[in-house]
């Protein structure tokens, strides 16, 4: 069964997470730049859920789509120490197989070299998780192969490129069944919302796979639109627009009754398509 991992800045994640139910959940990805932009925020929020939830999952992410660029390693770390991950996302490029297992073969190298200056053992490192880039199917097998071959590499991820530019991620994944390769892995998660949103939740009720995140219920609650069949008609993503300052988004939009019921309506309504 996958999980949904709500994408959110810290000030609508704690809004969430109050309240007689909380619809932040046990399943998480966190932005590593903004970990280190709010510390205390982020440990005072993601914290509780470590204590709330026995099975709670929590992916850092690099920040390379925010930034322009992933973050070094010694900033990923920091932030790890902050908010403790189950794992952290290796840094690629979007649908560059080659090049994304050149910088996999890259960071993990400096990864293991660091720990291993410190002299700590594998079970006290957060474990890493490898994106499946590449032009088709065949090049995103290739860089499964190297994913594999990568010490500390526990879990991999499907991006949504491959359903903006060749229609589906069901293919990539139907090939992990096909090989047995998903069995190599602790976990498979889906990165991000594509903008086929019908693509993204038949592969989320998947068997094979952990989870997947986006922003996009959340944003769409906050401009006052229920997701529905509607999201899965051509045109949707032009409706919802932008990210824009989604992650400035003021306190006073999170508690506006009206959004935050859509908000939360949302994330329930995307939940219930995945089967949670």
């Amino acid at each position: 069964m996958a999980r949904f991992a709500p994408v959110v800045p810290i000030q609508i994640a704690r809004e969430l997470q109050s309240g007689p139910k909380d619809y932040l959940g046990r399943y998480h990805l966190l932005l590593a730049h903004d970990i280190l932009d709010k510390p205390d925020e982020y440990r005072e929020v993601y914290g509780k859920v470590r204590e709330d939830y026995q099975d709670s999952f929590i992916i850092l992410d690099n920040s390379i789509v925010e930034l322009g660029h992933p973050l070094d390693l010694e900033d990923l770390l920091e932030a790890a120490n902050i908010v403790p991950p189950d794992c952290i996302v290796i840094p690629d490029a979007m649908g560059d197989g080659e090049k994304t297992r050149e910088m996999a073969k890259s960071f993990v190298r400096s990864y293991c070299q660091h720990f291993q200056s410190k002299q700590q053992f594998a079970d006290e490192v957060p474990s890493l998780l490898g994106v499946l880039q590449g032009s088709n199917v065949d090049d995103a097998m290739e860089t499964t192969a190297v994913m594999y071959s990568l010490p500390m590499v526990d879990y991999v991820s499907v991006p949504r490129i491959f359903a903006n530019k060749q229609g589906s991620r069901m293919p990539v994944l139907h090939e992990l069944i096909r090989r047995d390769t998903y069995k190599l892995f602790r976990g498979i998660h889906l990165l991000g919302f594509s903008n086929n949103i019908l693509d993204d939740v038949c592969c989320a009720r998947m068997q094979i796979v952990k989870g997947i995140d986006s922003a996009v219920p959340i944003r769409a609650g906050l401009k006052g639109l229920p997701i529905g069949d509607a999201m899965f008609e051509p045109g949707w993503s032009e409706r919802l627009g932008p990210r824009g300052k989604y992650w400035d988004t003021p306190i006073s939009e999170v508690r506006c009754e009206a959004r935050s019921a859509f908000v939360r309506s949302n994330i329930d309504q995307y939940r219930r398509w995945i089967q949670e």
